[in-house]
């Protein structure tokens, strides 16, 4: 799917060394308006989109500790292909909303649909090529930071890491790392905090700083948790497959989503092993799902259409449009009518 739909556009290169050169390489045009700034703690820079690639903002910055940051609030108009040059960059990536396609390698594409967060980390001097689709929003934040920085904010030495960093900092040498997790609530806020802050010069980037480092911090501690609990469910390939179908099922038909009983029947395994087994291979519960892909559409269509905000709402598949704006604010930390002001500025 991403091969097919990469030849339809044009590729751009780029790597985490060269950001603040890239801008009109990168999207094909310039940016309809640039803010450059500059401090004793980093620098950054903002571009404002409205071409027929691209609508949004998009930022940069170089902070302390070889620590970098791109920020995406954008909706896209037609495909692009990035081809990603890591290094030795680790990212971690808080999605808001995302739709994505990551060819790791020949054999194997990764899909980024559902918000959440993930850590990716590949071969040095290996070529990811990411795909992201026409119509669709890209509302997140990646970090950008080399192992050493890993080893100062957790006091850890590489072996006493948890395991998922240990893969993460071991196995990029031979393979394509990526694992994603659902949002909790404190990382929801965080993430909403950093891509929607309202500061502007030095002080936004002396508070990029240390939302980064927080937003690190919490992250690790969260892996850290998790790692601590069991599994509470074995599965075996065909309950894999099983539960693959399941999430393939879901994501297409978000609004009239059948009950876990129906899918448990539907797909032929039990609904305890669904339940359990979903959250252990997707990292989010199925109603957590559900609920985030509502939100997605529903910020697509706060920011793609003219359509009122209680016909959005049934659409998105909420019964009541007041429950449907709690949940928006909730997570973009905005209410749908200050969506689509903030989109149009």
């Amino acid at each position: 799917m991403a091969k097919q739909a990469s030849r339809n556009s044009k590729k751009v290169k780029f790597d985490w060394t060269n950001l603040e050169v890239v801008n009109a390489q990168l999207f094909q045009a310039a940016s309809d308006s640039q803010l450059r700034c500059e401090s004793t703690l980093g620098s950054s820079l903002i571009n404002h989109y409205d071409n027929d690639i691209l609508s949004g903002r998009i930022e940069f910055f170089e902070l302390l500790a070889d620590l970098k940051l791109l920020i995406m609030d954008c909706h896209w108009k037609k495909d692009q292909t990035f081809i990603t040059c890591d290094n030795d960059w680790i990212r971690f990536n808080f999605s808001l909303s995302i739709d994505m396609d990551m060819a790791v390698s020949a054999k194997n594409t990764i899909s980024a649909l559902s918000p959440s967060w993930r850590v990716i980390n590949n071969p040095r001097d290996s070529q990811i090529e990411e795909h992201v689709k026409a119509d669709t929003t890209s509302v997140w934040a990646t970090l950008c930071c080399k192992p050493a920085l890993l080893e100062k904010i957790t006091g850890l030495q590489l072996d006493n890491m948890p395991e998922l960093l240990q893969d993460a900092l071991i196995g990029y040498e031979i393979d394509s790392f990526h694992r994603y997790f659902s949002f909790s609530q404190d990382l929801n806020a965080m993430t909403n905090d950093l891509i929607h802050s309202e500061m502007s010069g030095p002080m936004r980037i002396a508070l990029m700083n240390a939302k980064c480092t927080e937003i690190l911090c919490k992250s690790i501690n969260e892996v850290q948790k998790l790692r601590l609990k069991p599994s509470l469910v074995k599965l075996t390939d065909a309950d894999v497959e099983a539960i693959n179908k399941a999430h393939y099922i879901l994501l297409n038909d978000i609004k009239a989503s059948p009950t876990i009983a129906e899918l448990a029947s539907r797909i032929g395994i039990n609904r305890n092993k669904l339940f359990y087994g979903f959250k252990e291979l997707f990292g989010l519960s199925i109603s957590e799902l559900i609920q985030d892909k509502r939100l997605e559409l529903g910020y697509q269509l706060l920011t793609q259409s003219d359509l009122p905000i209680i016909e959005i709402a049934d659409q998105a598949g909420f019964k009541h449009q007041c429950n449907f704006s709690t949940a928006i604010k909730r997570k973009f930390g905005l209410s749908p009518s200050k969506i689509r002001v903030q989109i149009r500025c």
